[in-house]
């Protein structure tokens, strides 16, 4: 018995000094590496204080954190001090109180949160003594209280505190700041990633005062160097557009005491030699182009339009990975697997009674195989199979392959050379027909208009430009253009025409991975084809060289002036200022050249089908070759 105490006493020992030596090795900015496996953070749980741990960041950052549950069972994490400032032994007190106060049924946490909430009220109260106006500012929700202080001198917030107010702004969509109504928004997808960056790696630059940031640029760029080999050069950019967006945000709202955005300047990561291009050539050639558009053919061919069944467009479901498809109960995850309906609406059916689900530790699941699985919450809701394939037939008009979907969002790409969030937010009531000077509905789709902003004020993604703000943008759209959007019926309340979010068919990557797959099946098999004819032509055939969406752009812009276009009419059409006619002469010229645009889209639209059917050697390598010869 006292060997086994004395070893245990010895374990816990080797734990405790493991936890110092993590301390401090982030008190000195050499910290310790993750062990393998570790995502963006791992915890290092202390040997006796019970849910208690140094949880490290692969940024270097470090905190004590504490879980608990309150006495209405929900679960809590408090937050003991950071790892480079707080020692183990401080630490372990916090904790402990903590804890002490969790034991006589109060909540730490909810108790730290009414205590920020207090200093904002303290705040106030200094500000109505000295500056009333800057107080009616703060209740007119003009001013955070933070932002009234800072003007008043009482104190400034540092840099990760500014990033709070930008973020909760952004989640607010519209912010007003000096009078001023500034409509700048940024999708659901991009705040939480911003946030994500801002609570992991800001690092060091998290304690420098905001409006000091200037004066260290050089902290600026060693911070995303150290990102940059911690993780990847996408997350050190990532991490720039995050912290540049929230000075630009703070350039109107600390009018005056933020004068420059300290980002631009700072260092920039650069792509890898294996993530660009194979040349220079940013464009794709005609042949290139009808390469992608057989294989969009092909993928809407094997795709129908409408379906029922799994997210691959099948007409059966797909097997659940941990329990059987047969089963009772289901998982959000398994359910979405099953019918094709994404987790993001299960959810919401759920929330709002729609879809009918139950928690684990809900009565008649406990023998569920669920119970037995680790990795599955207790609160993990089940859903009944039953209600599911209800929910499924329920929905059945409103699904359809998102194959089928991207494959006409890429041609549309071809056809119209405007940005993938142009086309991927297309929307019903931006296609119409052009009387006279006026728009009004109508089936037979000729014409599009998309404006800069949209109802709810907010920007439209990809209506920006060159040299200027933007503009209406107004297109001729071929007949081509309008059978494929007519393949596509039209949702019940659903004003936009692709995809299921609010932003409509966001891109993905899954999807253009099974689209160059298919791209090198038809090239192999056509090149097998000819050698058969030809045997002196070599039936290995070359792979196709790496490509990205917005090369159509480039494409689009480049092929039609080499068609002898006139520049200010391509110009028109990508919704781009036209450079030799930036003076004041196109500040009055508001002409659309429909005429114009009809013309040359018939021409490109022809020649493009021509590429498409009308060739017969399809190594696109070689073509290229030759054309650029």
């Amino acid at each position: 018995m006292n060997a086994a105490r004395t070893e245990l006493q010895k374990q816990i020992r080797e734990q405790l000094a493991k936890l110092v030596e993590r301390q401090q090795a982030i008190a000195n900015d050499r910290p310790l590496p993750l062990p393998e496996g570790a995502n963006d953070s791992f915890p290092y749980w202390h040997p006796t204080i019970p849910s208690f741990a140094l949880r490290q960041y692969r940024s270097g950052y470090g905190i004590w954190q504490l879980q608990y549950r309150t006495a209405n069972g929900e679960k809590r994490t408090y937050t003991c001090g950071k790892a480079k400032v707080t020692t183990l032994r401080q630490a372990e007190d916090l904790a402990e109180k903590a804890l002490d106060q969790v034991r006589g049924g109060k909540d730490p946490q909810a108790e730290r949160r009414e205590l920020r909430s207090r200093s904002a009220r303290l705040t106030l109260t200094r500000l109505e003594r000295s500056h009333p106006d800057l107080v009616k500012r703060v209740k007119a929700k003009e001013l955070t209280p933070n932002q009234a202080a800072t003007k008043a001198g009482i104190g400034k917030p540092n840099v990760g505190e500014f990033l709070q107010e930008y973020f909760t702004a952004m989640a607010r969509k519209i912010h007003r700041t000096e009078g001023l109504t500034n409509f700048t928004r940024i999708s659901p997808r991009t705040l939480k990633n911003y946030k994500a960056f801002a609570k992991h790696h800001l690092g060091p630059l998290r304690t420098i005062q905001f409006d000091e940031l200037e004066k260290h640029r050089d902290k600026i760029s060693k911070r995303v160097m150290e990102i940059e080999e911690e993780l990847s050069w996408q997350s050190a950019r990532h991490f720039k557009y995050m912290l540049s967006s929230g000075y630009k945000w703070g350039l109107k709202a600390y009018t005056g005491i933020i004068k420059v955005n300290p980002v631009p300047g700072t260092y920039v990561p650069e792509r890898p030699p294996e993530n660009r291009a194979d040349d220079d050539l940013k464009h794709l050639l005609w042949p290139e182009l009808a390469a992608i558009w057989r294989a969009c053919e092909a993928m809407a061919a094997a795709a129908p339009t409408t379906y029922k069944g799994n997210a691959w467009g099948g007409s059966k479901p797909t097997a659940a990975n941990s329990i059987r498809a047969g089963s009772v109960f289901l998982t959000r995850a398994e359910a979405a697997r099953q019918t094709g309906i994404d987790k993001s609406v299960i959810w919401r059916a759920i929330k709002d009674g729609t879809l009918k689900a139950q928690s684990r530790r809900d009565r008649g699941v406990e023998d569920h195989p669920l119970k037995k699985k680790r990795g599955y919450h207790r609160r993990t809701y089940l859903i009944s199979a039953k209600d599911l394939d209800a929910f499924a037939q329920s929905r059945a008009g409103l699904m359809r392959s998102p194959q089928y979907e991207y494959s006409v969002v890429i041609r549309l790409l071809m056809l119209l050379g405007l940005r993938y969030s142009q086309i991927g937010g297309l929307r019903w009531s931006e296609l119409g027909e052009l009387k006279g000077d006026k728009f009004v509905p109508s089936t037979s789709i000729s014409v599009l208009r998309q404006k800069p902003l949209l109802k709810d004020g907010a920007r439209r993604k990809g209506m920006k430009a060159k040299g200027g703000e933007g503009s209406t943008l107004l297109r001729y759209l071929p007949p081509l253009a309008v059978k494929l959007i007519n393949t596509i019926e039209r949702r019940p309340g659903r004003d936009l025409v692709f995809g299921v979010g609010p932003d409509g068919k966001q891109e993905n990557d899954r999807y253009k991975k099974q689209l160059d797959e298919i791209i090198t099946e038809q090239i192999r098999d056509r090149q097998k084809e000819q050698a058969e004819r030809d045997p002196t032509v070599n039936a290995d055939a070359e792979p196709f060289r790496k490509w990205k969406l917005h090369m159509m752009r480039h494409s689009f812009t480049t092929l039609l002036n080499d068609m002898n276009c006139p520049p200010h009419i391509v110009s028109m059409m990508i919704n781009h200022v036209f450079a030799e006619g930036a003076s004041a002469t196109s500040l009055y010229n508001h002409a659309t050249y429909i005429d114009a645009q009809k013309q040359w889209m018939n021409s490109w639209v022809t020649r493009l089908l021509n590429e498409v059917h009308g060739t017969d050697d399809t190594n696109v390598r070689r073509l290229r070759s030759i054309e650029t010869a």
